[in-house]
């Protein structure tokens, strides 16, 4: 008996996309980068909801190549906590190549979070983060509230904001516009 080859991302790693009928809702349009998913639940950033702060506004000492940085909507768990999203370091970099580094390997993330600002490079301020609980995501996932996409640097820190979603549709070779219901809205 042949089997056929099948794909199945991982969640850990990955980017869940609001269904593009998921309306009136704090994730409407949101693009989120999960960085832990376990038996214990799931926890992310979403990547794409700007604040009207600065960085500057939250932090004084702020690098001045930073002050000026927009703060980001994380999520909407402890809003009163700043977290910064950040590539993750490769342990080898001996044999990397661009291409590799910008998605997701076998070892790991390509994104982590800290609470202290990196001094170089590109990182996202975050204030509050999404959260699931055991077997909550997986649910959602399956009521087609979040589609799942593979991570890329260049998706997570070199986008504008207003163009991750529509971005990270396309990635999937999708348009909002021409999706169809979620389960749970079809009859």
């Amino acid at each position: 008996m042949a089997h056929s080859p099948s794909f199945e991302l991982e969640i850990r790693g990955a980017l869940l996309i609001a269904h593009p009928h998921l309306a009136g809702d704090f994730f409407d349009r949101t693009v989120i980068y999960v960085l832990e998913h376990d038996e214990q639940g799931s926890f992310g950033f979403v990547i794409n909801q700007l604040s009207d702060l600065m960085l500057c506004e939250l932090i004084e000492s702020a690098h001045d190549q930073h002050r000026a940085r927009q703060v980001h909507i994380g999520g909407p768990v402890g809003l009163d906590h700043l977290y910064f999203l950040h590539p993750a370091i490769a342990l080898d970099t001996s044999n990397s190549t661009d291409a590799a580094q910008d998605r997701p390997s076998a070892h790991g993330l390509i994104c982590a979070a800290s609470d202290q600002a990196p001094r170089a490079g590109p990182f996202i301020p975050l204030l509050g983060y999404a959260g699931w609980g055991p077997g909550q995501l997986e649910h959602e996932i399956s009521a087609d509230v979040w589609l799942l996409a593979p991570a890329t640097l260049d998706l997570i820190f070199h986008r504008p904001a207003d163009a991750q979603y529509d971005a990270s549709l396309a990635s999937l070779g999708l348009l909002s516009g021409a999706m169809p219901p979620m389960h749970s809205q079809r009859q």
